[in-house]
């Protein structure tokens, strides 16, 4: 591994500062009120789901409403023309009788119609209102949810300061530490968590407790001042 020795107190100083925020991260998710704030977010999650469903319901509903409609439209259109005709043809009541039988059978279907008409938009009305609240409910789980937050901030004011204090710092370490080494410091972070640098105690993991021996001691010697632990993986120096 690619490091130098002033790379070594920066990566101690790093997994310091790593721990510091993951420890403060902690503190928080584990607060009674963090605790509150995942209850709400699931009930809104689990109410969104179900909004879902409703608005895939409610799409048809109004799609349904539209078509019937539409076809009220065009009956109405027909029923006017019928009734020009007759007024057109008055004296030819074979064409009368035609164009009243025309219109009746048009008025008869339209009677249909408005009657499904009616009745999708009733279901329709229903659905609308279901939505409405439920996106009520889900307005009122994100006002709980901002206030929870609040509190939850103005009750670790101190706690979030140290933290934003670690984040900065962070990012400082992390532009003046070797590329190799600090990509290998967050390798091994993500495998042995918050102990992550080991020091080669007389040839030995002052972590995991192996002793090097042969081509691992050779290897280790050769990459000094930082190595990799063949056993625990943790960063040596």
């Amino acid at each position: 591994m690619a490091g130098k020795v002033e790379d070594i107190e920066k990566l101690l100083r790093l997994q310091e500062v790593d721990n510091t925020i993951e420890d403060g991260a902690e503190a928080f998710n584990n607060s009674p009120i963090a605790t509150e704030i995942g209850k709400v977010r699931l009930k809104k999650s689990e109410i969104k789901t179900k909004r879902d469903q409703v608005d895939k319901v409610f799409v048809k509903a109004r799609d349904e409403v539209e078509a019937v409609s539409a076809k009220d439209s065009e009956l109405a259109a027909a029923q006017d023309k019928a009734q020009k005709e007759i007024e057109a043809t008055q004296g030819d009541y074979r064409k009368v009788e035609d164009f009243t039988r025309k219109l009746n059978e048009l008025t008869e279907e339209r009677k249909k119609v408005d009657t499904k008409l009616e009745e999708l938009e009733a279901n329709f009305n229903k659905i609308k209102e279901l939505k409405a609240k439920i996106d009520g409910n889900i307005e009122k789980l994100s006002m709980q949810e901002d206030d929870l937050n609040k509190q939850l901030e103005a009750s670790n004011v101190s706690l979030k300061l140290e933290m934003d204090k670690a984040t900065k710092e962070k990012a400082e370490l992390e532009a003046v530490i070797s590329p190799d080494a600090l990509e290998a410091y967050k390798k091994a972070r993500g495998i042995v968590g918050q102990t992550v640098i080991a020091k080669n105690e007389e040839n030995t993991c002052s972590v995991c407790r192996t002793n090097f021996t042969g081509a691992n001691l050779s290897k280790i010697e050769s990459e000094a001042p930082i190595s990799t632990c063949p056993h625990c993986l943790r960063i040596l120096v």
